[in-house]
């Protein structure tokens, strides 16, 4: 409950964040930062992923047997192998920057932002493996304060420095947001290494436990986010094939990603936040598949409280709300069909945690790999004058439904789980279209009397909760209570 409380706060932050961004920097400045980031996730993939999947599974199963030091040995030896792997990678970026740039993003502009992301880069890991060591020891205080603290920092650096600087080049605007970003990860390494304290520890007996968790979820990682960087540069390639300008392609580009595309994955961070808890704790006791069972259970019925109600919302009212948000016209435009593969994607993300927790990282890695060949084909098509931007879209569901279905399966062949379709499913989905007919009831009658769009979703979107909640516990739900025993 805590930390999805402050999951909560962290995306009203993060939303308050990305209106003033887009609001300062325009779709142009956007799209050339949208761009940088398939680059950031590759390369954090490549340093980072595997290490701190390996770093959390580890100290739970530690921590369970009390066994603090060898806890401490996994951070160590972690740290030290991401440096390793960090300096590998900075050597080739700065050597062939140009190169990255200008052929493989397609946009000069980014060659400035490829630098600062370097540094960006180096706090983030170190602070990901000591966040995912506080998970993994249930230690929840630690990473809430330090990530709240860090958007909190980014938000105020990024708004400063942009409001300083008052850039008119849209390259120069993605490089002071990641500048604010290098501001916020230094905050966020301090904070966490005044809680961890400086420990020493023998390192060596671990690395081969730590290369067996991380490399196979590295491999995955790498490949899905090599896909989703062609993804994202192929996009406005394929726009400017279907009849785009250049500058025309990247707004585009900007508006969807930088606008449409997160406030389709809200869900994301909460859905995260309550998998992050329980991950762990399947760690501890690998082996008894009679819990294991119970836990992936828990895991998909909690996907379905929190992900299908807030579908609902976003199919109903999304595009009102990108429209507010973002004051641009075409924000929202495409958020229904995003929706919908949304809904598929957030249960592919608890079902890869799953295969993770019981030792299936490798049939997650295929899944995730094969549903990114579906994602590319799709935007492929992008450039066809009969398809478009459908092309994506389609490609977008067709993945995501590939990856929920076949993750899916696993699980269930493992640890023999019996599907509940009433309760993990059609008892959420009734609550939540209950409130959404309630919600829009009320909006068209706010709307009628001539009540401003924006305040009219204020009393619709609370009626929404109200009747999903009321609706599920007649059901014989209790959405706090259920998630308040999360853990036992």
């Amino acid at each position: 409950m805590t930390l999805t409380f402050s999951n909560i706060v962290l995306h009203i932050l993060g939303f308050l964040y990305r209106i003033f961004l887009s609001r300062m920097v325009g779709s142009a400045g956007m799209g050339v930062y949208q761009l940088i980031l398939p680059a950031y996730s590759v390369i954090s993939s490549f340093c980072i992923t595997g290490l701190t999947m390996a770093t959390s599974r580890l100290c739970a199963l530690h921590s369970a047997n009390r066994n603090h030091r060898t806890s401490h040995k996994v951070v160590s030896v972690s740290v030290k192998v991401f440096l390793v792997l960090f300096f590998s990678i900075a050597v080739l970026i700065l050597s062939f920057s140009r190169f990255i740039a200008t052929d493989m993003l397609g946009d000069t502009r980014t060659r400035l932002s490829l630098f600062i992301i370097l540094p960006c880069l180096l706090f983030t890991g170190i602070e990901n493996i000591l966040k995912n060591y506080f998970f993994g020891t249930s230690n929840l205080k630690p990473p809430i304060i330090s990530e709240l603290t860090e958007q909190i920092v980014r938000f105020i650096a990024v708004i400063a420095l942009l409001f300083i600087f008052a850039p008119r080049d849209a390259g120069h605007s993605s490089a002071l947001i990641i500048c604010g970003m290098v501001i916020s990860e230094v905050i966020s390494v301090l904070i966490l290494s005044r809680f961890y304290g400086v420990r020493k520890s023998d390192s060596t007996p671990v690395l081969k436990s730590i290369g067996e968790i991380a490399f196979p979820v590295a491999v995955s990682a790498i490949f899905n986010n090599l896909l989703s960087a062609a993804n994202s540069v192929l996009i406005p390639n394929r726009l400017v094939v279907y009849g785009y300008s250049h500058d025309a392609a990247v707004s585009f580009f900007g508006v969807l990603f930088g606008m449409t595309m997160p406030t389709v994955c809200l869900p994301f961070g909460i859905i995260g936040s309550l998998i992050t808890v329980i991950i762990p704790k399947m760690s501890e006791h690998t082996g008894k598949v009679s819990y294991l069972r119970r836990k992936a259970g828990k895991i998909i019925h909690t996907t379905s409280l929190i992900a299908l109600p807030a579908v609902c919302i976003l199919i109903t009212f999304g595009e009102n709300i990108c429209k507010i948000m973002y004051a641009n016209p075409s924000s929202g435009e495409y958020i229904v069909p995003l929706s919908i593969a949304a809904l598929f994607s957030f249960y592919h993300m608890s079902f890869t945690a799953v295969l993770n927790a019981i030792g299936l990282q490798r049939r997650a890695a295929f899944i995730s790999v094969t549903g990114g060949v579906i994602q590319l084909a799709g935007t492929y098509l992008v450039g066809c004058k009969a398809i478009g931007i459908y092309g994506f879209i389609a490609g977008d569901i067709l993945s995501a439904l590939f990856c929920a279905v076949f993750s899916l399966i696993p699980i269930i062949r493992r640890l023999k789980l019996h599907i509940s379709v009433a309760n993990w499913f059609l008892r959420p989905i009734l609550s939540a279209l209950s409130g959404t007919f309630s919600a829009r009831y009320i909006y068209l009658i706010a709307i009628k009397d001539g009540i401003n769009t924006s305040f009219a979703l204020i009393p619709s979107l609370t009626i929404f909760v109200l009747v999903y909640l009321i609706t599920l516990r007649i059901m014989g739900t209790s959405f706090i209570g259920y998630l308040k025993k999360l853990q036992s």
